[in-house]
């Protein structure tokens, strides 16, 4: 965008300029002269540095594809210069042969860079090469169709990707400030990809639906942060950030969603700022007005986005005395926003013994550390949380992202258990949203929730009998301590199951507990009672799981 136009555009809709506003003067002399502007651009069309006074270099760098914290809009590493004399930022890269620049494939990147010097001196650029490989070349298999699908690919996992998609965006005004002009060069400006806007916004609509972004009424910086301004903006009637981007060429889809996946603190500032799900800002920034609070967000998103340049138009220490840069370092500090997204290491379970009960195998609840659901346990059934130390039996239990727990109960019960749809505590998802205008080739980042699908799992008992025998003297009915019995598979007591141990002198045995699927068993007497002879009678038992069967012999 030629600076003419960037100065008349901010004069009518209040955007944020991040960068590029001036190749003489340094983001804060911005705000602050008012110069001609056609007198401005003749300058900057006849400044010329040598080389010699070029005091930042650039070292030409390499990176894997694979390297999730590497990117390249904010990255400064290679880059020598001192913060405290000159402003560093990128403003355009592209491939060899002037095409689109794509983070997920492997070549070799041009990267220019704006030098913005604190003393005013001639601004000047620099360039580097970014060499891209992929050692790993997944991103370039043959099976997985070459390069990696962009975000507006249409494809059967789209319900699953992080990045969603609207293909039609809204643009209207509020209030009496924005005009028809206005609205259509806020238009030309997202089109031509100088104007990003990012916003919390929940999702409204289904995708492929039309989304509002409405800009309203000019904010202007309170007096003590200097002399500059921005303007309200909203998606779908959630606040939004209006940026100046930072690509000299529109980006594409693709590239938007890696600024928004990568850039953890602004993912941060668009949760846990004014506005956002999270907000902290009614604690944080008590006494300070709603305008007050949209200013100190829209610096952090700034700044979140592209470092020092979005400081324009403020004086440092002005924004260290406001709080600003505290408030900044507050948002920074954060947790990642939440998300709502839940799994478990099994959902169909058979229990298995474990001496005298019968348990699960361990489960595990993967998903963020904040988000719990909560079980309720039936009667005779025990929820243990490994990871908490806690359990509970006949109650609710709660369960949270990154838990290991396991359900126990007697081997007896038999049938099932089914824990019905387990929901979240967080229950939104948070993710990169990529807006387009229409026919456009620029897109509007909002980073937005989605709810969350809930979990659930099932757990198949065992179907586990026992026989309980009781000896008595035939004659007298008393019981008799010291008989041995044993259970049998087959009516000729040949094939042994198992051995009972010896009655009691209560004349009872009570055997270990053996699969009902057997249907059939036959008791005998292997051992008689010490002064008894053996009983030779088998004793044929009907087997029902769940229950103790009884035997009486005498």
């Amino acid at each position: 965008m030629k600076v003419k136009n960037l100065k008349t555009r901010i004069a009518a809709f209040g955007l944020a300029v991040l960068m590029g506003v001036s190749t003489l003067s340094s983001a804060n002399a911005f705000a602050a002269e008012q110069t001609d502007v056609g007198q401005e651009v003749q300058a900057s069309e006849q400044a010329v540095t040598s080389q010699k006074e070029q005091a930042v270099t650039a070292d030409d760098i390499t990176k894997e594809i694979s390297d999730e914290t590497f990117a390249v809009e904010t990255s400064m590493e290679g880059i020598h210069y001192d913060a405290e004399k000159e402003d560093v930022t990128l403003i355009s890269i592209q491939d060899e042969n002037g095409g689109e620049y794509h983070p997920d494939k492997a070549g070799t990147y041009i990267a220019s860079y704006m030098v913005v010097p604190k003393d005013q001196s001639d601004s000047y650029t620099i360039s580097r090469k970014v060499i891209l490989t992929d050692t790993e070349g997944q991103a370039h298999a043959q099976d997985n169709g070459g390069e990696k699908q962009k975000s507006d690919t249409k494809s059967e996992d789209d319900s699953d990707s992080p990045v969603q998609n609207y293909t039609d965006v809204e643009i209207e005004a509020s209030g009496e400030e924005a005009s028809a002009q206005a609205i259509e060069e806020l238009k030309e400006d997202i089109e031509e990809g100088n104007v990003m806007v990012l916003s919390a916004a929940e999702r409204a609509t289904s995708s492929g639906s039309t989304v509002t972004l409405t800009k309203g009424r000019t904010i202007y910086y309170p007096s003590y942060l200097g002399n500059y301004l921005t303007c309200l903006f909203t998606v779908n009637g959630k606040i939004a950030y209006c940026l100046q981007s930072q690509k000299a060429s529109p980006p594409s889809g693709s590239y938007v969603a890696q600024v928004l996946d990568s850039n953890k603190n602004l993912q941060k500032v668009l949760y846990y700022g004014y506005g956002g799900a999270g907000d902290l800002t009614g604690s944080y920034l008590a006494g300070k007005t709603e305008d007050e609070k949209y200013v100190y967000t829209h610096i952090a998103a700034s700044y979140a986005y592209a470092g020092e340049a979005g400081f324009t138009g403020c004086n440092y220490n002005d924004l260290v005395n406001a709080g600003v840069i505290a408030y900044i370092n507050y948002l920074f500090g954060q947790e990642e926003p939440p998300k709502g997204e839940l799994s478990l290491s099994s959902t169909k379970l058979n229990a298995v013994r474990d001496g005298n009960l019968q348990k699960t195998p361990n489960i595990t609840l993967s998903g963020d550390h904040r988000n719990y659901v909560t079980l309720s346990m039936p009667e005779n059934v025990t929820a243990h949380n490994l990871s908490k130390g806690t359990s509970v039996t006949n109650g609710k239990i709660q369960i949270y992202g990154g838990d290991t727990f396991y359900l126990s109960t007697d081997l007896l019960l038999t049938g099932s258990y089914a824990s019905g749809n387990l929901y979240g505590s967080v229950g939104k998802t948070w993710r990169t949203l990529v807006l387009t205008t229409g026919d456009s080739k620029q897109d509007i980042g909002v980073f937005e929730s989605e709810t969350a699908a809930p979990v659930s799992f099932s757990v198949q008992w065992l179907n586990m009998t026992r026989i309980e025998l009781t000896k008595k003297d035939i004659n007298t009915q008393n019981p008799l301590s010291g008989a041995v019995y044993g259970i049998y598979t087959d009516k000729k007591c040949e094939n042994l199951l198992m051995t009972m141990t010896a009655t009691g002198t209560d004349g009872k045995a009570v055997s270990d507990y053996f699969d009902a699927a057997l249907k059939t068993v036959y008791v005998k007497e292997v051992t008689a009672p010490t002064g008894y002879k053996l009983n030779t009678e088998v004793y044929k038992v009907d087997v029902a799981a769940g229950k103790t069967l009884t035997v009486t012999a005498t």
